[in-house]
């Protein structure tokens, strides 16, 4: 199983396999860990649905990648990143759960996964109000 440190290298070079495995919420023992790649930006933040801060993010890796740790799961969270002098908040595409599933995954791997084009290539979603594209 890969390290945590080595994990980080893979998602700032582009090369990890499953991003979903380490970016955006994840569950812990005693907390909920938030992991973002925001390479452009010198702080982030994690603010609630009113803009209203939650918590700072603390760098983890050097290429820029953020975390923050909470005691209790955040739904509907968002990312304020400050980059130069700006400063724009984001959705964070990461806190949806991939719509390309373990059971497609499976399926394709099998060769049993019917209508591919549906799950593969860009697709326009929409999650929890949020409009966006998924790519697979």
């Amino acid at each position: 199983m890969a390290t945590l440190k080595s994990s980080y290298e893979s998602i700032a070079r582009g090369r990890h396999g499953d991003p979903f495995k380490i970016l955006g919420p994840h569950s812990a023992i005693k907390n909920w860990t938030v992991r973002s790649f925001q390479p452009q930006a010198q702080a982030v933040e994690l603010v609630d649905d009113n803009d209203e801060l939650l918590i700072k993010m603390r760098s983890v890796h050097e290429d820029g990648l953020f975390e923050a740790k909470l005691p209790l799961p955040v739904a509907g969270y968002r990312l304020r990143l400050y980059e130069n002098d700006h400063c724009y908040t984001l959705d964070d595409p990461y806190r949806f759960k991939s719509p390309f599933g373990d059971l497609d995954r499976h399926l394709m791997r099998e060769g049993k996964l019917r209508n591919l084009a549906d799950k593969l290539g860009a697709h326009v979603i929409e999650i929890d109000d949020v409009k966006g594209v998924h790519f697979a």
